[in-house]
Protein backbone atom coordinates (compact mmCIF):
# COMPACT_ATOMS: atom_id res chain seq x y z
CA UNK A 1 0.00 0.00 0.00
CA UNK A 2 1.62 3.25 -1.10
CA UNK A 3 0.65 6.37 0.80
CA UNK A 4 1.83 9.93 1.28
CA UNK A 5 3.34 10.24 4.72
CA UNK A 6 2.23 13.45 6.43
CA UNK A 7 5.78 13.93 7.71
CA UNK A 8 7.91 12.79 4.76
CA UNK A 9 6.08 13.93 1.71
CA UNK A 10 5.94 17.70 2.42
CA UNK A 11 9.60 17.78 3.48
CA UNK A 12 10.69 15.75 0.47
CA UNK A 13 8.79 18.15 -1.78
CA UNK A 14 10.69 21.07 -0.19
CA UNK A 15 13.92 19.25 -1.06
CA UNK A 16 12.72 18.74 -4.64
CA UNK A 17 12.07 15.00 -4.31
CA UNK A 18 9.08 12.87 -5.26
CA UNK A 19 8.84 10.64 -2.20
CA UNK A 20 6.83 7.45 -2.25
CA UNK A 21 6.05 5.86 1.07
CA UNK A 22 4.73 2.47 1.97
CA UNK A 23 2.70 1.58 5.03
CA UNK A 24 3.54 -1.66 6.75
CA UNK A 25 1.46 -3.66 9.18
CA UNK A 26 4.53 -5.47 10.54
CA UNK A 27 5.35 -4.93 14.18
CA UNK A 28 8.38 -5.50 16.36
CA UNK A 29 10.93 -5.22 13.54
CA UNK A 30 12.08 -1.67 14.20
CA UNK A 31 11.63 1.03 16.81
CA UNK A 32 8.52 2.00 14.82
CA UNK A 33 6.81 -0.92 16.52
CA UNK A 34 5.99 1.65 19.23
CA UNK A 35 3.46 3.26 16.87
CA UNK A 36 0.82 0.72 17.86
CA UNK A 37 1.18 2.11 21.40
CA UNK A 38 0.32 5.62 20.18
CA UNK A 39 3.89 6.90 19.84
CA UNK A 40 4.40 8.47 16.39
CA UNK A 41 7.25 6.69 14.58
CA UNK A 42 8.84 6.84 11.19
CA UNK A 43 11.31 4.50 9.51
CA UNK A 44 13.38 6.13 6.78
CA UNK A 45 15.00 3.76 4.32
CA UNK A 46 18.43 4.65 3.03
CA UNK A 47 18.56 2.61 -0.16
CA UNK A 48 20.53 -0.29 1.29
CA UNK A 49 21.38 -3.24 -0.93
CA UNK A 50 21.97 -6.88 0.02
CA UNK A 51 20.50 -6.09 3.44
CA UNK A 52 21.51 -8.31 6.38
CA UNK A 53 24.15 -10.16 4.38
CA UNK A 54 27.95 -9.98 4.45
CA UNK A 55 27.68 -7.96 1.21
CA UNK A 56 25.35 -5.26 2.61
CA UNK A 57 26.09 -1.82 1.18
CA UNK A 58 24.62 1.60 0.43
CA UNK A 59 25.55 4.71 -1.49
CA UNK A 60 26.90 7.47 0.71
CA UNK A 61 24.75 9.93 -1.25
CA UNK A 62 21.62 7.94 -0.29
CA UNK A 63 22.63 8.11 3.39
CA UNK A 64 23.23 11.86 3.08
CA UNK A 65 19.83 12.33 1.42
CA UNK A 66 18.13 10.40 4.23
CA UNK A 67 19.93 12.59 6.78
CA UNK A 68 18.71 15.74 5.00
CA UNK A 69 15.14 14.42 5.03
CA UNK A 70 15.24 13.55 8.73
CA UNK A 71 16.78 16.93 9.60
CA UNK A 72 14.04 18.70 7.64
CA UNK A 73 11.28 16.70 9.37
CA UNK A 74 12.72 17.27 12.86
CA UNK A 75 13.32 20.98 12.26
CA UNK A 76 9.80 21.55 10.92
CA UNK A 77 8.11 19.71 13.77
CA UNK A 78 10.34 21.30 16.42
CA UNK A 79 9.33 24.75 15.13
CA UNK A 80 5.65 23.81 15.38
CA UNK A 81 6.12 22.84 19.04
CA UNK A 82 7.66 26.20 20.02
Amino acid sequence: MTTRCAWCWPQGKKLGWDIKTQASRRRNQTEASLSHKGIPCLVVGVGMQDVHTEKEWLKISDLEDAARLVASIVTTHAQKEV
